[in-house]
């Protein structure tokens, strides 16, 4: 049986012309895409991301990098430190199974996902003066993905979050003619959970006296952690920092207030913790904190104080 032509919804019939009208079209686009596919320069992508990252003070090393859905795709992605000469430990890069970039339009600029240490982070930076930041963190397991070797410090339980900053643009001198993203300005808010947190060891550098000095840490278990920061015009004050459930219990209050690069934020703590006995039986951590004074309104809890710059911080007993 001969079916009729379909017909359109404004009355058109698919005549055999348009019919071969439109696959061109389609043939057309595919072929298009299928080219831009295969020419794109990657390589000039790939050095691209090498510089922003050396700029950042880090190196990128990709096994492949091809292209993704509507991006590019890189895989098993080594993201190293460069070196410091301060610091004198040799640390190995972090491992990232998997590396995708995409354009945005609203707003304009870049959206990226990674799955690493078993999890994924995922987020977006654009905007054409202000930048918008948005991040999330899911399932991410601290003991894979080579972390221990890439910190230096040995880490367990899986960590969720969300980051969520509104960066205005502000001049850069008194003329005001040139502007750019002002992170002591910024805000927004940052949400972390941990789940059955623990520090079972590694070293980290610490100045003693003017002088960094690698120190071994002990095994610490924190249990669950709650973190909720809200940040507004740059200043950020801790709504909730807790950490229940392991061999300490530990309340942070205060303020942390942002400049423009992270490292040199301005950071005002009050720290407090209350130990399990099993905790102080351990001569290292036990002699530490039994220097510390009780706290005023709660005097099961330890108190100390955490100052300075928030890439080198400076706790002291007391509140």
């Amino acid at each position: 049986m001969k079916l009729p032509p379909l017909k359109l919804p404004l009355g058109w019939v698919l005549t055999p012309r348009l019919k071969a009208i439109g696959l061109y079209a389609v043939l057309g686009l595919l072929g298009f895409v299928f080219f831009l596919y295969w020419t794109f320069p990657y390589e000039a992508i790939q050095r691209r991301i090498e510089g922003e990252a050396r700029g950042a003070g880090y190196s990128v090393k990709m096994a492949s990098l091809g292209p993704g859905f509507f991006g590019v795709h890189a895989r098993r992605v080594q993201l190293a430190k460069l070196g410091d000469p301060l610091d004198t430990r040799v640390l190995e890069p972090l491992l990232i199974d998997s590396l995708s970039l995409r354009p945005t339009l609203f707003p304009p600029g870049v959206a990226v996902h990674a799955d690493l240490c078993g999890g994924s982070v995922s987020g977006a930076v654009g905007g054409t003066s202000d930048v918008t930041v948005r991040a999330s963190l899911s399932k991410i397991n601290l003991a894979k993905g080579n972390l221990k070797a890439f910190s230096g410090v040995d880490l367990d339980g899986v960590l969720d979050g969300q980051l969520a900053l509104d960066v205005p643009a502000t001049a850069q001198n008194e003329g005001g003619k040139s502007k750019e993203a002002n992170l002591a300005e910024a805000s927004g808010s940052l949400t972390l959970t941990g789940d059955r947190l623990i520090v079972k060891g590694g070293t980290v550098t610490v100045p003693l006296y003017g002088t960094p000095t690698p120190v071994d840490l002990p095994r610490v278990a924190f249990g669950n952690l709650d973190v909720s920061i809200r940040f507004d015009k740059g200043m950020g004050t801790v709504e909730r920092l807790t950490g229940r459930g392991g061999d300490l219990e530990l309340q942070v209050t205060g303020t942390v207030k942002l400049a423009r690069e992270l490292a040199y934020s301005d950071t005002n703590l009050g720290i407090k913790i209350r130990p399990e006995p099993a905790l102080m039986k351990n001569g290292f951590i036990g002699m530490g904190i039994s220097a510390l004074p009780p706290a005023p309104d709660a005097p099961e809890f330890r108190a100390a104080k955490c100052t300075g710059m928030l890439g080198r911080p400076s706790c002291n007993p007391g509140t």
